[in-house]
């Protein structure tokens, strides 16, 4: 797919916010991806590469994309073990959905074969030697009902699985830390970046961030891949149940991506239908000026065809005095871990 390019090229072609993105199509911009992901594994995959086939195979929506990086996942020999959980996600992920998709080009001459993000995936399994935990899970899906999981996908499965009593230790593997190379801003977010939240009020984004250590989290309402913001305001949601009583001396907010679009009605109403308690401390906003002062700032993984989002990432950030102090980024963060984070945030 392609020509040649450098590693740090490659890598640079998987920052959302790559010009090479911008005004781009999503489907132009996932081939790109696409092609960068194959790149990499064949040049071996290194580190820096890791946190992005991590993040297509537990949150990637598009056929081409979780194909490609189970496939550069084999780069590595041997496959990285730690690998296992975010394989098994995109099996469970797969639902009853397998398309067929080409690497060679868009749309392939009749006749022609190509692959499937299933296929992929099995490949790449059946080259790691699984714990006994990864191998029921394997089990447990092969024994699923409809028809992605149907005849030889599930031959295929139990083939992977191995015979039961077969284990190469019990547990799996954890999925590896991730560090996708942002740089963050070290200083407090620009006064001249001005929001308004769900409920039409105004302020400095700032002051807002100024009151206590506040949780940020980046999304948008047009967002139409489940595992990405919907996933992100449903588990915002889950953190301010664990945080109820401390809510005040730590705030919560989601910050649009779509500002134009994303009106305070809409704002309220998508944060509702996933359970955001709205109140002083957990807020939703839009920018209504700064919005660029507000994405170089912290880095953000976003890219755009005119106004409309052709890509993001999945980002969480947590703020003490108003600056950055950890982020999530790549992978699918848990409340719980955010929670103990702001145990020790002031």
């Amino acid at each position: 797919m392609g020509e040649d390019r450098e590693p740090t090229g490659l890598l640079g072609l998987l920052d959302e916010a790559s010009p090479a993105h911008a005004g781009r199509s999503a489907a132009e911009t996932a081939r790109l991806r696409a092609e960068a992901l194959l790149s990499l594994g064949a040049s071996g995959l290194p580190d820096a590469a890791l946190p992005f086939v991590v993040e297509e195979l537990e949150s990637g929506s598009e056929p081409l994309l979780v194909a490609a990086a189970a496939r550069a996942a084999r780069g590595r020999r041997p496959v990285d073990p730690r690998l296992t959980r975010p394989l098994l996600q995109a099996l469970r992920n797969l639902a009853e959905r397998d398309d067929t998709v080409s690497f060679g080009s868009p749309r392939p001459a009749p006749g022609t074969s190509g692959t499937t993000p299933l296929s992929e995936i099995l490949a790449t399994l059946r080259e790691l030697e699984l714990s006994s935990a990864a191998r029921d899970e394997l089990r447990d899906l092969a024994r699923r009902e409809g028809p992605l999981f149907a005849g030889a996908v599930r031959t295929a499965l139990e083939d992977v699985a191995g015979p039961a009593g077969h284990c190469c230790g019990g547990g799996m593997p954890a999925t590896p830390a991730l560090d996708d190379g942002r740089q963050a801003a070290v200083g407090p977010v620009p006064r001249e970046v001005e929001v308004e939240d769900q409920d039409g009020r105004r302020l400095a984004l700032a002051d807002f961030f100024g009151h206590a250590p506040t949780v940020v989290a980046f999304f948008y309402t047009r967002c139409d891949n489940p595992r990405k913001c919907s996933l992100t305001i449903t588990s915002l949601a889950e953190l301010c149940r664990d945080l109820a009583d401390r809510l005040g001396s730590v705030q919560v907010a989601a910050v649009t991506y779509d500002p134009g679009f994303d009106i305070p009605a809409r704002l309220r109403r998508y944060g509702s239908d996933r359970g955001l308690p709205f109140g002083p401390a957990v807020r939703m906003f839009r920018t209504v000026a700064g919005w660029d002062l507000l994405r170089a700032h912290f880095g953000l993984r976003v890219g755009y065809t005119a106004s409309v989002v052709n890509r993001h990432g999945i980002e969480l950030f947590l703020l003490d005095g108003g600056r950055v102090v950890r982020i999530w980024s790549r992978t699918r963060w848990a409340p719980a871990d955010v929670a103990r984070q702001l145990g020790g945030a002031r």
